[in-house]
């Protein structure tokens, strides 16, 4: 068999790393995992961050990737799938909206779906075009939930939210104090407080 060669030389790439938190993402693509697990196969699911700070282009955003198995290997080298009831697969895609049957699952049905993935970091390691290693953090999908369109509570924006959290308005109002020896209506004004 004869093969082409290039003269250019592959340099390698660093890995996106954003602040650790939820986010909201779109499905982007779904791919086969080009080599097996030893568990079996998996799909890689690319969501696109859908936050203006990590925005690339006017039409493209950052992608980050979450993997889930497609097919457990069998003891006899033979493949079953896996997606059943209570597996990480079904779990992604009911967040997706996918109602669990036993008719089969389309992935592409939910390209383009919205969800709220929690994005976590892991160490990697890193070589440069002069050889020299170093391990670097690195940005994954650790859990996909369905997006909500829903008001922000203050429980929800401390944990890892990477947005402000809300200021809570106290509106301005009257307090009674005794104020030398004498009962005196006081104004108190309206102010922001963070809860």
């Amino acid at each position: 068999m004869k093969m082409d060669v290039s003269d250019k030389v592959a340099t390698p790439q660093k890995r996106p790393n954003i602040k650790k938190g939820f986010y909201h993402a779109r499905l982007a693509d779904v791919k086969p995992k080009k080599t097996e697990s030893k568990y079996g196969k998996k799909v890689v699911l690319l969501f696109d961050i859908l936050d203006e700070k990590y925005k690339e282009s006017d039409s493209d955003y950052l992608q980050l990737a979450t993997e889930v198995y497609s097919e457990y290997k069998q003891d006899d080298g033979s493949y079953r799938t896996a997606v059943t009831p209570n597996s990480k697969i079904t779990k992604v895609f009911q967040a997706l909206g996918w109602k669990f049957t036993t008719q089969g699952l389309d992935t592409n049905d939910f390209l383009g779906t919205e969800a709220e993935v929690l994005v976590q970091d892991y160490d990697y390691e890193f070589t440069d075009e002069n050889n020299k290693t170093e391990t670097l953090k690195a940005s994954t999908i650790d859990d996909v939930n369905p997006w909500e369109e829903e008001e922000m509570t203050l429980d929800r924006a401390r944990f890892c939210k990477p947005k402000e959290v809300p200021k809570i308005w106290i509106p301005g109002h009257y307090t009674t104090k005794i104020v030398e020896g004498r009962k005196t209506r006081v104004w108190i004004p309206g102010y922001y407080k963070e809860n």
